[in-house]
């Protein structure tokens, strides 16, 4: 039988971003507000071991390791009701001596996701814009896109090319593995689309559009482990409905 218990690590305002990484210490956890606020990383064993990657600004929708010495990129400044026209993403650096520091990578206006995607001995940045612009908190008229860049070691700036545009309320990210091949998958009004890194860094992105209804988070899981990748979604901006998608027959 499975022990299960429950432990209070710390009291957060709207914690939002949260990432499970492998460090030289151990399993590790990084949590982030997403409202004004802290950074934070501790042990997943048991909490302990709480350490402060930054005091604030806050408005932190993703964090992502760059290795086991608990350094990672992050953004900041995407505070709720898509306030985040000064979103960017940062650098977090162990300086280690139990303090980080930060500096801003790259500036993108509401950023919402991003990932870093390991293709060979690359790395890339891969992010997706939730709009270009908005007048208001309703104002959805301006798509948004996806970009990607290189991350190099001793760089601080990540430079980054348009991938995709026209991809209203651009909201749902899953990055990772389905049926064995490494892809990112973003979701919007238009529906799903697949990303697929070329195995060139000079190469050309695939794009492919898998579902053809609006998504607004996606999730990829073999299910009824038969070998074959289902995906699971939440439909809907925001939405209260859950589907399960299997391919059938190749569809």
């Amino acid at each position: 039988m499975m022990d299960i218990f429950k432990k209070e690590i710390i009291r957060m305002t709207f914690p939002y971003a949260v990432r499970v990484y492998d460090s030289m210490s151990g399993k590790r956890v990084a949590c982030a507000t997403e409202a004004e606020g802290p950074g934070i990383c501790f042990s997943a064993e048991d909490g302990s071991d709480i350490k402060t990657l930054w005091a604030g600004p806050g408005g932190t929708m993703t964090i992502w390791e760059l290795d086991d010495r608990d350094n990672f990129l992050a953004t900041h400044a995407f505070f709720k009701g898509f306030q985040s026209k000064n979103a960017r993403v940062v650098k977090v650096q162990n300086n280690g001596d139990g303090t980080w520091r930060y500096d801003t990578c790259l500036s993108m206006p509401y950023l919402h996701r991003f990932c870093i995607l390991e293709v060979g001995d690359e790395r890339w940045f891969l992010g997706g814009t939730l709009c270009d612009s908005k007048k208001n908190r309703d104002d959805w008229s301006k798509a948004g896109r996806v970009y990607v860049g290189l991350v190099t070691e001793g760089n601080e700036n990540i430079k980054v090319k348009e991938i995709m545009g026209g991809l209203h309320k651009n909201h749902g990210m899953f990055c990772g593995e389905r049926d064995g091949k490494q892809v990112v998958m973003v979701t919007g009004v238009e529906g799903v689309y697949e990303i697929i890194p070329p195995s060139d860094p000079s190469g050309e992105w695939e794009i492919e559009k898998l579902l053809d209804t609006e998504v607004s988070d996606i999730r990829v899981f073999d299910l009824d482990d038969d070998g074959v990748d289902e995906l699971i979604t939440i439909e809907g901006f925001h939405g209260d409905r859950m589907f399960i998608y299997k391919r059938i027959d190749g569809s």
